[in-house]
């Protein structure tokens, strides 16, 4: 009896431990959520840039915000040598919604729509048809 007590608490303590484990390993927890328009206009000034990759090509896109709604929208790939090159660059506007954490940046040419999902100092976690995009601050 002594011997099934022993291997019964084991067994319970591997259970007990292993379920901790699991639960302290559980999903990331949710992003913060930017509500205030001030806040995040305000996180959003500077230059920002995206690595992007398509069809076997690769580059970055900088994303310049001004205080004012205002910035600046420029494009480059990597060229056969490696280089970097610009491909496009525009002035842009953009607006900020709170109510469904929406940024929208309008160029000359084209609107593009972005959710953003969290958004630090350094760092923004956006989503635009359904591809996730993170912009680090320059």
């Amino acid at each position: 009896m002594n011997k099934n007590f022993f291997k019964c608490m084991l067994a319970f303590m591997m259970v007990t431990v292993l379920s901790i484990g699991f639960m302290s390993c559980s999903e990331d927890d949710e992003l913060p959520k930017p509500e205030d328009t001030e806040s995040v206009v305000s996180a959003l000034v500077g230059t920002w840039v995206c690595d992007w990759e398509e069809d076997g090509e690769k580059g970055k896109v900088y994303v310049t915000f001004k205080d004012d709604g205002t910035g600046n929208y420029k494009e480059c790939y990597y060229n056969e040598n490696g280089e970097l090159e610009v491909d496009d660059e525009s002035p842009m506007k953009y607006t900020y919604n709170p109510a469904d954490s929406s940024l929208k940046i309008v160029l000359d040419y084209v609107t593009m729509q972005y959710k953003i999902k969290f958004i630090s100092s350094d760092k923004i976690e956006a989503e635009s048809k359904g591809k996730k995009y993170t912009f680090k601050k320059q």
